[in-house]
């Protein structure tokens, strides 16, 4: 029997509420800016921010200019941009060192994409 494995916060079979503002289904690949909490065996209710308010109080900080596999770059205010790590879930197939590998050389790729060189 093959040992199957899942992302760790991952929950099988369960019960989801959705709180929206708008009734009706949710389209495929529809995003929603919310909170999830966890209240009861095997049940969960989501509620949806309220984007107006949401939009007039947050403020980006830094943007990302690239999202990847393993490094993120975003952009200060004043131009310069910087390189961020991604959260690595380590396993026995997935190691430190494929880590280090894996992101030096999106570095290396993403190096040469640079307006800033």
């Amino acid at each position: 029997m093959s040992k199957m494995i899942f992302y760790p916060n991952t929950e099988l079979g369960i019960d989801l509420k959705l709180i929206t503002k708008e009734p009706g289904r949710m389209a495929v690949g529809e995003y929603l800016d919310g909170a999830i909490t966890h209240d009861g065996e095997d049940h969960f209710t989501f509620v949806q921010n309220d984007q107006e308010k949401k939009l007039q109080k947050v403020v980006q900080r830094n943007p990302h200019v690239y999202e990847g596999t393993y490094i993120n770059v975003n952009r200060k205010k004043d131009g310069t941009l910087y390189p961020t790590f991604n959260r690595p879930q380590f396993s026995e197939h997935f190691t430190f060192q494929d880590f280090c590998q894996g992101a030096a050389d999106e570095l290396r790729i993403i190096s040469g994409k640079s307006d800033d060189r």
